[in-house]
C-alpha cells in the first residue's frame, strides 16, 4: 500500500484509479483555445484529463493575465466545486483536449467507497498549492529578467546540445507567465541572445549556458 506522496502519485498516474474515475463522468472533447473553466463561476463538476494539455491561469478587465500552471493527461481540475465554492482561476486548452466530466455529488459517493480518490484530491491540491505558491514568491521576490530566466530553465529539460524548450514558447506565452509585457520580455530575450546565451528558431529556445543570476 502506499505510503507516501511519490507513491500515490504514481499509483494515480497509472493505476486503475483513473479508469474508476473516468467510468463515472461524460466524455467531452474541446477544442484548442477553449476556456472550460470560468474563474469566479458556480459549479459542481470535476474535469479528469484524459488525454490533452492547457494552462491554469486568472486576467482582469483590462486583459491583463497571469498563468499558474498547466495541465496535462491524468490531471484532475475544478476542486472548488467540494465545498461549493466559486473557481478559483480559469482553464483553457492549449491543444484538443478530451476529459470526463464529473459531477461532484457522484464523486462524493464514490470516495466512500474509495477513499484513494480523496488521497488523490489531496495530493493533486498540494502539487497546485506548490506550484501556485512558487509563481507568486517569484512575482513577489523576482525581477522581470529573474522571472524569465526561472521560467526559462523550468521549462527547458536539458540534451545534449543544451537545455531546450520544445516546442517554442512564445514571447506573450512568457509574458503571461511571469506577469510583464511581451516588448520587456522580448528585450530580455534578444539581450540573452546577443550575450550568447541562447538562441531561439521556428521550433524551440536552446540555451546554450545557464544565464547570470542577475542582468
Amino acid at each position: 500500500m502506499p505510503t507516501d506522496e511519490s507513491d500515490w502519485t504514481h499509483d494515480n498516474a497509472d493505476g486503475e484509479w483513473r479508469e474508476m474515475l473516468a467510468t463515472l463522468g461524460t466524455t467531452r472533447l474541446y477544442p484548442p483555445q477553449t476556456i472550460f473553466i470560468h474563474e469566479g463561476d458556480s459549479s459542481d463538476l470535476l474535469y479528469l484529463i484524459l488525454e490533452g494539455s492547457g494552462r491554469i491561469y486568472s486576467s482582469n478587465a483590462e486583459g491583463r493575465v497571469i498563468v499558474y500552471g498547466e495541465f496535462a493527461s491524468g490531471d484532475l481540475l475544478g476542486e472548488p466545486a467540494l465545498d461549493g465554492g466559486v473557481r478559483s482561476a480559469s482553464v483553457m486548452t492549449i491543444e484538443k483536449t478530451t476529459c470526463s466530466v464529473i459531477r461532484v455529488t457522484d464523486f462524493k459517493a464514490k470516495i466512500v467507497d474509495h477513499p484513494m480518490f480523496a488521497m488523490h484530491v489531496i495530493f493533486n491540491l498540494i502539487r497546485l498549492v506548490r506550484s501556485t505558491s512558487e509563481s507568486v514568491k517569484s512575482l513577489a521576490l523576482d525581477d522581470v529578467y529573474g522571472r524569465v530566466v526561472r521560467l526559462l530553465m523550468k521549462n527547458a529539460p536539458p540534451e545534449e546540445s543544451g537545455w531546450i524548450i520544445r516546442p517554442k514558447l512564445t514571447h506573450q506565452a512568457i509574458a503571461d507567465h511571469v506577469g510583464s509585457s511581451r516588448e520587456m520580455v522580448g528585450r530580455i530575450l534578444k539581450d540573452l541572445q546577443t550575450g550568447g546565451y541562447l538562441t531561439v528558431d521556428k521550433s524551440a529556445i536552446v540555451i546554450h549556458r545557464k544565464p547570470p543570476a542577475g542582468w
